[in-house]
């Protein structure tokens, strides 16, 4: 993360951030979900980060990961822990489901997408919906530098659909 002006390595050796990577097809879904209840039991966190939910669909069914997904956000719910599960996807309108169909479970949706207007790449950042909150559908620009993000005017060239698939 140091590409982009944040160094956390301070925190990692304070014992505030915890990383813990796992394949996808090492324990299947209930081992993984097994591992993520001891983590937090012995962590204790107050947010978690689950990147990508895409690498639980490929290793098995989207309906069972659906299932699991929802065992884990309730549980989080229940334990008051803030999460953010990010979802890589392909081609399309995807900003309006996932590949795991959990949109529903989640109280905000916040879509980063590429795009290249004019030839030009760019990185667009919108939140899409959140509960019980009032909040802009302006599309920004995302922009990654040394210095770190930043957001950008918002963009008049687009339009955010107002409904969200589940």
């Amino acid at each position: 993360m140091r590409s982009v002006g944040l160094n956390l390595e301070p925190w990692v050796k304070k014992g505030l951030l915890h990383f813990n990577a796992m394949r996808p097809t090492s324990t299947g879904l209930e081992g993984h979900l097994a591992v993520i209840h001891r983590l937090i039991s012995q962590l204790k966190p107050k947010v978690v980060v689950i990147d990508p939910i895409t690498n639980l669909v490929s290793a098995t069914g989207s309906y069972d990961v659906k299932s699991m997904l929802v065992r884990l956000v309730d549980f989080l719910k229940v334990q008051q822990i803030a999460s953010m599960f990010t979802n890589l996807t392909f081609a399309g309108d995807p900003q309006e489901r996932t590949a795991a169909a959990v949109s529903s479970l989640m109280d905000t949706w916040i879509v980063l997408r590429d795009s290249k207007p004019n030839g030009r790449p760019r990185r667009e950042l919108y939140v899409l919906k959140s509960r019980g909150m009032e909040h802009s559908r302006e599309v920004r620009e995302l922009i990654v530098s040394k210095r770190g993000l930043d957001l950008g005017a918002v963009l008049s060239d687009h339009t955010v659909a107002t409904h969200v698939a589940g």
